[in-house]
């Protein structure tokens, strides 16, 4: 679906868009790493929505809850800047709370060794995906 949207954007926006992505990346280099050698933030702002919400086609509200659950990669995407999520924590409900971890351009070691601690300090292991067995058919 992203796909068929991003064929319909014209090249002459897409390449503004390069244009105007240059400036902000300088700038947010200047701004953030001037004063930080990474930033961490949440990955969401909220919690997971259920996957019947986010199924392509499940509702019509689900460009909405997309958009709103991608508010906070979107911008380092944009930037193309390394970033690492991982969980660290679990709601009451026991759904998983991500952060970001995100460094300079060029600095994808900073952001996985650092993740790499978080991991190891917080015994994050408990963390690793279970998905049930296949039924026998």
């Amino acid at each position: 679906m992203r796909l068929s949207q991003a064929i319909a954007i014209p090249s002459p926006l897409y390449l503004r868009a390069l244009q105007i992505r240059v400036v902000m990346l300088e700038e947010f280099l200047a701004t953030v790493f001037s004063a930080c050698d990474v930033l961490i933030v949440p990955t969401m702002p909220f919690l997971p929505p259920l996957s019947s919400d986010v199924d392509v086609g499940a509702r019509a509200s689900m460009n909405r809850i997309v958009s709103a659950m991608t508010a906070l990669t979107r911008p380092f995407s944009f930037l193309g800047l390394p970033v690492v999520t991982l969980p660290v924590a679990r709601s009451r409900e026991g759904l998983p709370v991500g952060l970001q971890i995100v460094a300079p351009p060029w600095q994808e070691q900073r952001a996985a060794s650092l993740a790499r601690h978080i991991e190891q300090q917080l015994a994050l292991g408990s963390f690793a995906a279970t998905f049930p067995r296949p039924t026998a058919a």
